[in-house]
């Protein structure tokens, strides 16, 4: 029940945010379960003998209410666990593998390194990205190059394993807007639904 009580107040929180910055702190080895909060990378000490994790990955994705009529409460906080594929680098290696976050959550156990997480669909070719992610057409503006070239290299977490008994908790939230998705290059210039 504390638990349950604990998780509606965090969630209360993260309901009004989106795409923060990252952040780092330590906390004690009771909290080693993910803290939704945004952006957030929490490094926590477990027991070795324990131990079959030391990242745990927490995605929530806020879907925005595009429909004309008055919304009601529950369509206004859309904040769902994220599902999909996300790329992990080894920054010094160059070393990728793909880890599937299933229901907003993912755990994996990393060697000593410094890493990078960012969606999957990232991984290609700039040009191939900006092919893929431009929409041409009536009511829609691109913007330039440069901003989808930003876009594709930016990383949803930046971190280091400084040793295999320290849990690093990622935790962030994801958003879209109506008609343009994660696209932030692209706005929507049309009208709204009645």
């Amino acid at each position: 029940m504390r638990s349950f009580y604990s998780m509606c107040v965090v969630l209360s929180f993260i309901s009004c945010t989106v795409n923060q910055p990252t952040s780092a702190s330590i906390v004690p080895v009771e909290t080693i379960t993910p803290i939704p909060d945004n952006n957030e990378i929490d490094y926590t000490e477990i027991d070795s003998t324990e131990k079959k994790y030391n990242v745990a990955v927490s995605i929530l994705e806020y879907i925005p209410y595009c429909g004309g009529a008055a919304p009601s409460p529950d369509q206004l906080n859309r904040n769902h666990p994220y599902t999909g594929p996300l790329l992990v680098i080894n920054q010094i290696t160059g070393e990728k593998s793909v880890m599937w976050v299933n229901g907003g959550s993912h755990y994996t156990l990393l060697s000593p390194g410094k890493y990078y997480i960012k969606e999957k669909f990232k991984d290609v070719k700039l040009e191939d990205f900006i092919n893929t992610h431009k929409r041409d057409g009536m009511y829609y503006l691109d913007s330039s190059d440069d901003c989808y070239e930003n876009w594709m290299n930016q990383n949803l977490f930046e971190f280091e394993i400084i040793n295999e008994d320290t849990v690093v908790n990622l935790n962030t939230s994801i958003g879209s807007s109506c008609f343009t998705g994660n696209n932030p290059c692209l706005q929507y210039t049309g009208p709204y639904p009645p």
